[in-house]
């Protein structure tokens, strides 16, 4: 009984901190956001397209919301607000690679990539400013702050008391310490087009007993390595299996008007047309998130020209550089967001850019990327 009443009491503990850290995010937010916005609101640049005649018309934008609703589902602060969603993403694949190359769990920078996704989110927050406050979207990035908050404090306290302990006595170079390497880059791997609590943690909980050893010279490491992981797992997937109870599914397509020359080259299996508009335009359906920067790149390269997405005239992407040069300083059409350093990239990367710019300047955007001796890494499709 007393065992109960201890678990209930912290349970409750545990709920109460997270319902007042979103509190507190809902308060921070708030006064951040709406501070200064009038001034925001009127430096709104106004989107205008290179060539006039592909633009969408009102009559056409009310004949595409009648017959396709989704085309205007999400809204334009959603290219900034995901960036928050992002940097968990790039967080983790960062780690996993890290961990990939021979990295030490004790020596990743857990404190410093906490600030990195508050610095991401109150930064996406203030470029959203010219927007509405979407509340929805800003609740997501609250839980998943807390949630890496948490998890990296959590991991940061053990991997420098007890992970240093048996590190010191068997090494870091383990069969355990080699699985969760492989597991952390699945599991990022797994992000870029997916929600997390998608992710079959239980299996991978079992599979570290299954697949490595556990009495041989390097056994207190190995032990705690499997420990340390399965009460991890445990925890994460028991999460995600809440989540999944009350999660709605989010939406996997993005949509897009495009001009294509020939019809024929939209002919893809990931391509849908929709509708067809005057003027070799048309209103196509593909994959998000990583899904999505496939067909765009594709479909770039049959010559094809994105004017809209997602009913909007500017996105967000991002690309990796392995210097400070800014290729777009004299561009009227490209606004540079963001630039953060990178702690690790197996290809020498060495900061991430984001970057907004107009939609129908894609090609020329991501040409000068190339040119530059940069990756094109992500776009923000809302």
């Amino acid at each position: 009984m007393k065992l109960l009443r201890r678990l209930f009491w912290g349970l409750a503990t545990a709920v109460g901190a997270f319902v007042l850290a979103l509190l507190c995010l809902a308060i921070v937010a708030s006064v951040r956001f709406y501070s200064d916005r009038n001034q925001a609101i009127s430096e709104r640049p106004a989107a205008t397209s290179s060539e006039a005649y592909l633009k969408v018309s009102e009559a056409e934008r009310r004949s595409i919301a009648a017959e396709h609703p989704a085309y205007y589902s999400r809204r334009k602060e959603q290219t900034y607000l995901t960036l928050a969603e992002w940097a968990q993403v790039y967080s983790y694949n960062e780690f996993g690679d890290f961990l990939a190359n021979g990295g030490r769990q004790t020596d990743f920078p857990f404190a410093s990539a906490i600030q990195s996704f508050w610095s991401c989110y109150f930064l996406s927050l203030d470029k959203s400013k010219r927007e509405e406050f979407n509340w929805p979207y800003n609740f997501v990035s609250w839980v998943i702050g807390i949630n890496l908050t948490v998890e990296y404090g959590v991991k940061f306290a053990y991997e420098n008391t007890v992970g240093r302990l048996t590190q010191s006595i068997a090494g870091s170079d383990t069969e355990a310490d080699r699985f969760i390497a492989k597991s952390w880059n699945n599991y990022a791997k797994t992000l870029h087009q997916r929600t997390w609590y998608h992710y079959p943690y239980f299996a991978d909980m079992q599979d570290i007993w299954r697949e490595t050893a556990l009495f041989d010279r390097q056994f207190v490491r190995n032990a705690e390595r499997k420990i340390a992981l399965s009460v991890s797992y445990l925890i994460k997937g028991s999460y995600a299996q809440l989540w999944l109870l009350s999660a709605e599914q989010k939406e996997n397509q993005t949509f897009s008007v495009v001009h294509a020359d020939n019809r024929k080259s939209l002919d893809d299996a990931d391509v849908k047309i929709l509708k067809e508009l005057s003027g070799n335009r048309f209103l196509i359906e593909s994959e998000r998130y990583d899904g999505f920067k496939t067909t765009l790149l594709k479909l770039l390269d049959r010559n094809v020209t994105f004017i809209e997405i997602m009913g909007h005239e500017t996105i967000a992407l991002g690309y990796l550089s392995t210097s400070m040069e800014e290729p777009f300083s004299n561009s009227a059409s490209v606004e540079t967001i963001d630039r953060r350093a990178l702690f690790f990239h197996p290809d020498g990367y060495r900061y991430r850019v984001t970057l907004e710019t107009r939609v129908d300047g894609l090609r020329e955007t991501l040409r000068r990327i190339k040119e530059s001796g940069a990756r094109f890494e992500m776009i923000y499709d809302f």
